[in-house]
């Protein structure tokens, strides 16, 4: 009986002690899952690092693959950087960066140039040096002579092209060193038309000064005009008229000076000159005595008056013109 009894104890014993070596070791796993699903502490200055934080888009622009431009063209002594990107442009079918992204590292120069992208850029970063072979566009007058007339008391425009134009030189207009054509020509204004080398020029013929000595002087004397523009200069031709009585003032060649008074029993040409000089139709055409003489196609009876040019060498007029006014003497 008693044996039976120590046998039953020693069982009880092996089971509690089974029971709790599998408590422990359950215990101790579910301690060990706890361990590893733990999260270490965050003070919440420190973000997890993500890949896209250490990677740069920007594309480096010493990998554009055509660096040899070829030929480029410009106005400048050295191409710019607007020169540069259309040749860059062009050769390489695609555009990499734009003028507000670059700069030169360097001066550029006439075979080669070193561009670098803007600390600011966004888009593209590094260097590149482009190789070339720049030429300067040297500007030019259009091929052909300008020719212009002018009367007295008259002004004329013409217009003039420049071709390749620069944006540092103006057109200037000069009349050369000939005392008569200074005299009598005046340069009124130089217009810049556009920035495509376009130009509108007035002059004005304020006075007529002849020489005696050569009888086509009688009708119109040759003068020129000088333009100068960026070392280039270009003759212009003008032909100088004087104020043709009989064609210019009137269409039909005939002029109503209307009613005339004076105490002398037929008028002269001091009245004719008081007249015309104050007429609305005939004014803008001063006369003087330096200018006209007073003849009648009919003398002795004084009918048909005419006013006929002298053709001294400093009056502006030519050929004659016929009067038409009704006469009264004074005192009658």
């Amino acid at each position: 009986m008693k044996k039976i009894l120590v046998n039953l104890n020693l069982a009880t014993i092996f089971t509690i002690a089974a029971y709790n070596t599998v408590a422990c070791n359950t215990q101790s796993t579910e301690s060990n899952v706890t361990d590893k699903n733990q999260q270490p502490p965050n003070n919440g200055n420190q973000k997890p690092p993500t890949a896209e934080s250490n990677t740069d888009k920007r594309f480096d622009i010493s990998t554009i693959p055509n660096k040899n431009l070829g030929n480029i063209s410009g106005h400048s002594d050295a191409p710019t950087l607007g020169d540069i990107l259309s040749k860059v442009l062009e050769v390489n079918k695609k555009e990499y960066f734009t003028v507000d992204e670059v700069k030169f590292s360097s001066d550029p120069t006439a075979t080669q140039a070193k561009i670098e992208a803007l600390s600011t850029s966004v888009k593209i970063k590094g260097s590149v040096e482009f190789t070339y072979n720049y030429t300067k566009i040297q500007p030019s007058f259009d091929n052909g002579e300008i020719n212009v007339d002018v009367k007295v008391f008259e002004k004329r425009t013409f217009n003039i092209k420049i071709n390749n134009p620069n944006t540092t030189d103006a057109l200037q207009a000069v009349i050369p060193n000939d005392d008569r054509d200074a005299k009598c020509l005046k340069i009124e204004s130089v217009e810049k038309i556009d920035d495509k080398g376009n130009y509108k020029i007035t002059i004005a013929l304020q006075k007529y000064i002849a020489n005696e000595q050569n009888e086509i002087e009688r009708i119109h004397f040759d003068a020129s005009i000088l333009l100068k523009y960026a070392g280039l200069e270009k003759i212009v031709h003008v032909e100088c008229q004087r104020v043709n009585l009989y064609q210019d003032i009137s269409d039909t060649a005939i002029v109503d000076l209307g009613d005339l008074n004076g105490t002398e029993e037929h008028e002269n040409l001091d009245i004719i000159l008081n007249a015309w000089n104050t007429n609305e139709k005939t004014k803008k055409y001063q006369l003087t005595k330096n200018d006209v003489t007073l003849d009648y196609y009919d003398p002795e009876e004084y009918t048909n008056p005419i006013l006929i040019a002298t053709y001294n060498y400093d009056s502006p007029y030519t050929n004659y013109i016929q009067l038409v006014f009704d006469y009264t003497q004074q005192g009658e």
